[in-house]
């Protein structure tokens, strides 16, 4: 894909030969998410997005980091090392969470 226009062309082409669309976290994509969803929608095809924001915009679901959360954990260490921590990542001190 290369623009707007060849998103409806792909949609056309999947209409009643694919059950799910699953859309990959990519830039240009992205870009074209609102597109995208809309597109899913006129067509009933279910869709899951690599982030979160897609959802917001209507379509299925999402599966993927959580990067408000990234962002800011990766701010709290830039602080730290800014300030002088001599920060040392171990396994017993990182966390994974899930947004169920």
């Amino acid at each position: 894909m290369q623009k707007a226009e060849d998103i409806d062309v792909a949609f056309r082409s999947l209409h009643g030969g694919v059950e799910g669309l699953i859309v990959f976290p990519e830039g240009l994509l992205w870009t074209y998410r609102s597109h995208i969803v809309q597109a899913a929608r006129e067509v009933q095809l279910a869709t899951i997005f690599g982030y979160r924001g897609a959802v917001e915009m209507g379509a299925l679901m999402s599966y993927g980091p959580d990067l408000f959360d990234l962002f800011k954990r990766g701010a709290g260490y830039v602080d730290k090392i800014i300030k002088g921590a001599n920060l040392r990542i171990s396994p017993s001190k990182s966390r994974q969470s899930s947004s169920w």
